[in-house]
């Protein structure tokens, strides 16, 4: 992909990013499945992005309420950064500009998060950040009337690439290329909306970094999408990128990937609630025998209580945390935290409420 030249004077981007929940497909994406997920209108990222001429070495500084200060990256370093083991906020920073490392060179680039939320919520909130970088770097570099036509391997491979350096080379993407999919194509203010994913270049030869997303509008009435439930904050923050590691180390059998990949495959062909319900109820009997459920007093309570009164459940994303999807209305299940005494465990979001 060609660059165009960038602009000598200083410039400003913002950039929205809408949150996403994972409903289906969580693991069997990895190995070349869909996922199907929900994006969020209102868990947003935004990011404003400040562009400088270097007169020096360029300096590229990240600052966000969720950082303990303002991160600054050398130029110089960022290759150091990027080649090394140490997991902390510097080298973060480092990966999200990997895939542009060539244009930046005269360019001093300051980036502040002036909208986010929680990452304990498992909405997505490191891969917005990705997202919003992206989507800001090929505005800054590339004609922003053509960002919505370039082909998938020029718009999606530097967004790989950065991925790849982020997740040491674990991960689907699905997140960050929904997420930046719904950036680009959704309205200011939308209703929740559910996406299918896949990876097409997934299994091919890679002599360079290979990602080419095949989104779609999964086809569901607004009635139908306000009787699916809602998302409960289950208190305990899930480290996805330990989480990933850790299964690997397991060896988990090809069956669990299988039936994963097949809970989206079949709720694809039926995106009804009923179907749904069906659905969550396997995927949790398969998160338990999986131990994918963290094992505290309230999540037990709370997804017991939810078995004995046939609501259906399932956790969502890498599980081990985060929320967990519940089809139920909201006071039937804030009724059944206050029963529990959880008071950790929140509704942070609900069909309903559009």
């Amino acid at each position: 992909m060609e660059a165009i030249q960038p602009k000598i004077n200083n410039s400003d981007t913002i950039v929205s990013v809408p949150g996403k929940a994972l409903l289906f497909g969580e693991y069997g994406v990895m190995r070349g499945g869909e996922a199907v997920a929900v994006c969020l209108p209102n868990f947003k990222m935004s990011v404003d992005f400040s562009f400088i001429e270097a007169k020096a070495e360029p300096l590229y500084s990240l600052s966000s309420d969720y950082l303990s200060r303002t991160i600054v990256v050398e130029r110089n370093k960022l290759g150091q950064l990027l080649e090394s083991v140490e997991v902390n906020e510097e080298r973060n920073l480092a990966c999200y500009l990997s895939g542009f490392c060539e244009f930046l060179q005269c360019v001093t680039l300051s980036v502040n998060v002036s909208r986010e939320f929680s990452p304990s919520l498992g909405f997505g909130s490191s891969s917005a950040l990705l997202s919003a970088f992206h989507i800001a770097l090929a505005e800054r570099f590339f004609s922003p009337n053509l960002i919505k036509q370039l082909s998938n391997s020029e718009f999606w491979s530097p967004l790989y690439t950065s991925l790849m350096h982020l997740q040491e080379g674990r991960g689907s993407g699905y997140d960050v290329a929904l997420q930046t999919w719904a950036a680009l194509n959704c309205k200011q203010e939308f209703a929740p909306t559910v996406l299918s994913f896949r990876d097409a270049a997934y299994g091919q030869a890679k002599e360079r970094a290979m990602f080419s997303p095949e989104i779609s509008v999964v086809p569901m009435s607004a009635a139908e999408l306000g009787h699916m439930g809602c998302f409960v904050e289950s208190g305990v923050r899930s480290e996805t990128r330990r989480v990933l590691q850790n299964m690997e180390k397991e060896k988990i059998e090809s069956g669990f990937y299988e039936q994963q990949k097949s809970f989206a495959k079949r709720f694809l062909a039926e995106p009804v609630l009923d179907n749904a319900m069906r659905l969550c109820r396997e995927a949790s009997h398969l998160a338990l025998s999986s131990g994918l459920l963290p094992a505290t007093e309230s999540l037990q309570s709370f997804t017991k209580r939810c078995d004995s009164l046939g609501i259906a459940w399932k956790t969502m994303g890498a599980g081990y945390g985060d929320c967990l999807w519940v089809i139920a209305n909201r006071t039937h299940v804030e009724s059944i935290i206050r029963e529990i005494a959880a008071p950790e465990m929140i509704v942070q979001f609900a069909f309903e409420d559009f």
